[in-house]
């Protein structure tokens, strides 16, 4: 048995069982299916298939499911919103978004981590929670935020 193990994710291209018998002869060793995608149904379908391709092959042949994570998103806009490098905006939940506050179909914790992806150079970094469902992110366009500020202002109190 190889040390080394190669995952290969699976999707419409690819989920045949002829495919997947090519892949796993040509050394694949865990099919990964994206649950972000496709159906229930369709998924037992191809983890089906890898088992009966698992069965005619030697090595073994793994199936893993990679399950989508909780997605929040935020309230609809008709415009972009501008925020401008070191003002601070509020997450919470809720059906609106201005400059000031954002609304998110969940809430954020202090402990979450909260990732962008707005097509822009924006990122933000947590820097307190105002109550227990609002966290404060102070924007900025330079994504490498010093730590040394961030802990200095959380030992302070200021929150950045």
């Amino acid at each position: 048995m190889r040390n080394a193990k190669i995952v290969c994710t699976i999707g419409p291209a690819s989920d045949d069982r002829d495919t997947i018998r090519g892949l796993a002869d040509a050394g694949m060793s865990v099919v990964r299916l994206n649950a972000s995608h496709g159906t229930t149904d369709h998924r037992e379908t191809v983890i089906e298939r890898a088992r009966a391709v698992d069965e005619e092959i030697d090595d073994p042949l793994a199936v893993m499911v990679d399950l989508k994570g909780p997605e929040v998103r935020t309230a609809e806009i008709d415009e972009p919103i501008a925020l401008a490098e070191g003002s601070e905006v509020t997450f919470s939940e809720g059906d609106d978004a201005t400059p000031e506050r954002v609304g998110l179909t969940h809430s954020i914790g202090a402990a979450d981590p909260v990732a962008l992806r707005a097509g822009t150079n924006t990122w933000l970094r947590l820097v307190g929670v105002a109550e227990a469902v609002t966290a404060a992110c102070a924007a900025r366009t330079d994504p490498g935020a010093d730590a040394a500020e961030a802990a200095d202002a959380d030992a302070d109190g200021s929150g950045g």
